[in-house]
């Protein structure tokens, strides 16, 4: 990461956080919602068919959900007169929507999380 000097573990999955190359961390990772499947500028592949990299992104996609929905219940519960059911109905959504929303973005981290192990740890 040239570019931006910053070559840490945090700097490296912020720049993935922000759908940028994590390796020269100044090309754009993907073109609309989707990823492209490497860099243009450095040609570092994004993702391994075939490696479980779909794992690593499943992982942070539901950790990202997951830390949303426990942020929002007790706000939801303390603020709302909402039944439990219905609470629980709101939280469902809302942890859908934050997977759809962010998936692009947790791509994104979960490519600069596989480069940061990839480059630290040869295979």
């Amino acid at each position: 990461m040239s570019s931006t000097g910053s070559t840490g573990f945090v700097g490296i999955v912020l720049s993935g956080l922000r759908l940028r190359c994590p390796s020269c961390g100044v090309e754009p990772m993907g073109e609309g919602r989707r990823l492209k499947e490497a860099c243009g500028r450095c040609g570092w592949r994004f993702f391994r068919l075939g490696d479980g990299d779909w794992l690593v992104t499943w992982l942070v996609a539901y950790t990202v959900a997951a830390l949303v929905v426990i942020i929002a219940w007790p706000i939801i519960h303390f603020t709302t007169s909402l039944s439990l059911m219905a609470e629980m109905i709101v939280l469902v959504g809302l942890g859908a929507a934050t997977v759809a929303l962010l998936f692009p973005n947790c791509q994104g981290m979960s490519a600069a999380i596989l480069y940061f192990l990839r480059v630290r740890w040869k295979e």
